[in-house]
């Protein structure tokens, strides 16, 4: 197996980076790559997370670097201390992200730009900074949302962070594999994290150790998107293609 095809299940003591992995799917991830031999700079904004996690696991696995992506200078430094301090990273799950009900009623600019600045430049921040840092990148993932495919009701501003996601990513992605660095789309359903609508059952969630597992399966596939769970994914998409009138019936029903 050459270097570029090395198995995400089989870390060996590579480095990777999960930003917002204090708690929910970043949580995960960076347990399931720290059980799978993965040394993972665990970023997020609270330091008490982050040492639980790191506390989880056997001494050096998970190394603690808190984070805010929505500081662009930190964000820089962040990238150049991990390269220059611990080691190169090789893999990049950009997972940091932030929900809001956004009502029409409540609606806020201001709030939007908020969203956009943790979901949407957050990211923008972190590629920049590894595409000119990083020495031995092979992998990055972003994480998106299937609420980036169509907008998910009291949610607009999240759906428009996500869809410009999908959009930026799709658009860049032809110049990453050309640098020889797979860039992936992760974009899940219902996952019971805080972030999780109130709105939405439990019942129609997945455990974000159950996601974790859809990630690395679909980064070990390269895979151009990671869409999860299938049925419901496969169900967003293909409204895509219902009627106006249609969609906006099944709508507001949760309105």
């Amino acid at each position: 197996m050459t270097e570029s095809k090395k198995s995400i299940y089989r870390g060996n003591n590579r480095l990777a980076w999960v930003t917002g992995a204090g708690t929910g799917i970043g949580r995960s991830v960076s347990s399931a790559l720290a059980k799978n031999g993965w040394r993972v700079v665990a970023s997020a904004r609270s330091l008490q997370n982050l040492n639980s996690l790191r506390e989880e696991h056997q001494p050096g696995m998970i190394l603690p670097i808190p984070l805010d992506v929505t500081d662009c200078n930190a964000t820089g430094v962040a990238v150049k201390n991990i390269e220059g301090d611990i080691g190169a990273i090789e893999l990049a799950i950009l997972n940091a992200g932030t929900f809001k009900t956004t009502p029409l009623s409540d609606f806020s600019v201001d709030e939007m730009m908020e969203i956009f600045e943790v979901n949407v430049f957050g990211v923008a921040r972190c590629i920049r900074s590894l595409l000119s840092t990083s020495r031995r990148l092979k992998t990055i993932a972003v994480m998106g949302s299937l609420a980036g495919y169509r907008g998910l009701p009291k949610a607009s501003s999240y759906s428009a962070s996500k869809a410009a996601l999908i959009n930026f990513v799709e658009a860049i992605r032809p110049e990453a594999v050309k640098r020889g660095i797979n860039l992936s789309m992760v974009n899940p359903g219902f996952v019971n994290t805080r972030l999780t609508p109130s709105y939405i059952p439990p019942i129609l969630g997945i455990s974000p150790d159950r996601a974790a597992q859809y990630i690395l399966d679909g980064l070990e596939r390269e895979q151009m998107e990671i869409a999860f769970p299938k049925s419901l994914s496969q169900l967003i998409r293909s409204t895509r293609h219902f009627p106006d009138d249609l969609y906006y019936k099944i709508s507001r029903r949760f309105v």
